[in-house]
């Protein structure tokens, strides 16, 4: 098998600048490979600053109106039937649910009909409070949601060109001193006949 190249030493920091640069024209890193269309095409360049807006929200897992009916009540029951089939687990099982439920609790047609995923679980109340229960101090639900991405494009242009800079400034200064081209051409030929009269003398 072919080894595969890896950035190693002063690899890592050329490859963190192509990773900056990803996407800029000018470093000839704007086009890339689509494998799925296998085409060329355009890539956006890398964003200068990320942020991510976290939301969190929380609830009380699970519930004993529908714990019993989701497919994870199976799974806590399996997780049970695994713990007392141990010696070791069951007795400490046991002892952190001493006067609330043990392993006799739950009869073999529980497990059985859990472990071959049949649709009809055989249950009763007081199997389903101890799952619950076992369920609550042990079981944890987290559902991570990502928004999806998003950029604000900004596009860069001159606010103002050296021809505008030039109108402006010419209007500027005619409109405060009376200044004009023909009056910076008469300047002109006035200091050049005056340096003419100096140096016939």
């Amino acid at each position: 098998t072919p080894v595969k190249p890896r950035c190693i030493g002063e690899q890592l920091q050329c490859m963190e600048e192509k990773m900056i640069n990803w996407g800029d024209r000018r470093e000839q890193l704007d086009r890339v490979r689509n494998l799925e269309t296998n085409k060329v095409e355009e890539c956006l360049q890398a964003c200068d600053f990320q942020s991510v807006d976290i939301v969190t929200s929380s609830s009380t897992y699970p519930s004993s109106n529908t714990f019993p009916d989701r497919n994870d009540f199976c799974l806590v029951v399996n997780k049970i039937n695994r713990i007392c089939q141990d010696k070791y687990q069951a007795r400490v099982f046991e002892r952190s649910y001493a006067g609330q439920f043990s392993c006799s609790t739950f009869p073999v047609k529980t497990f059985e009909s859990c472990k071959n995923s049949s649709n009809e679980v055989f249950t009763t109340e007081e199997v389903e409070r101890a799952v619950i229960t076992y369920a609550r101090d042990n079981v944890a639900l987290v559902k991570v949601f990502l928004r999806d991405p998003f950029f604000t494009q900004i596009a860069r242009d001159q606010r103002i060109t050296f021809i505008q800079f030039l109108g402006s400034a010419g209007g500027l200064v005619g409109l405060t001193t009376g200044f004009s081209v023909v009056s910076g051409v008469e300047i002109f030929y006035h200091l050049a006949l005056t340096i003419t009269k100096i140096c016939k003398r």
